[in-house]
């Protein structure tokens, strides 16, 4: 699972070398990390209450589950969307401060925080698959997502260059999180 995740995230750069020129694939480095400061925020509610999870699967308390999931997407939302709103409303200034060619990058931007943000109102849905013993199926649903990205990048950086990119990412992402969101409330809520 954490090998699939390394690939999703170097895999944009591999196929962008072969098809952009260095100095996008440097505007879409910095669209990339900026777009996943988005997801640091989500992340680290899902760090925090992943241990609460598996207590309470432990105790066999699927009602503290659904109840902690919401608690985490509500967190997500109200940590995740001052972030995005921020990023949105000065997202030219963002990109200026690593110069003016990286203005180009916006659209890339918009779309990776689009991206992010959905994975935040998820919720750690893949925390919550793997604490209660369904990392199996996060860890299918991780290479589905991988598998989707590369097939995207594929397609899509011949024809638009990085927002191509953002566009594999952002879906492999969504992909992956409405998965994993679907997988919870089948199984467990």
């Amino acid at each position: 699972m954490s090998s699939a995740s390394v690939v999703m995230a170097q895999l944009d750069y591999l196929i962008l070398g072969y098809f952009v020129d260095s100095k996008l694939i440097g505007v879409y480095s910095v669209t990339y990390k900026i777009g996943v400061f988005v997801l640091f925020v989500a992340s680290s509610v899902g760090a925090v209450i992943a241990p609460k999870f598996s207590k309470l699967y432990a105790k066999d308390d699927i009602a503290g589950l659904k109840n902690m999931l919401a608690t985490a997407i509500r967190m997500n939302i109200l940590l995740t969307l001052p972030v995005v709103l921020v990023i949105l409303i000065f997202k030219d200034y963002i990109l200026g401060l690593f110069g003016s060619d990286f203005k180009i990058g916006t659209v890339s931007l918009l779309i990776l925080v689009f991206g992010q943000f959905v994975n935040a109102l998820t919720g750690p849905v893949g925390y919550l698959l793997s604490m209660t013993n369904y990392e199996k199926a996060v860890r299918n649903t991780t290479i589905l997502a991988c598998l989707a990205n590369i097939v995207l990048n594929l397609l899509l950086i011949p024809k638009w260059g990085i927002s191509g990119a953002a566009v594999a990412s952002m879906v492999s992402i969504i992909l992956k999180n409405l998965i994993n969101f679907w997988q919870v409330n089948r199984k467990l809520v």
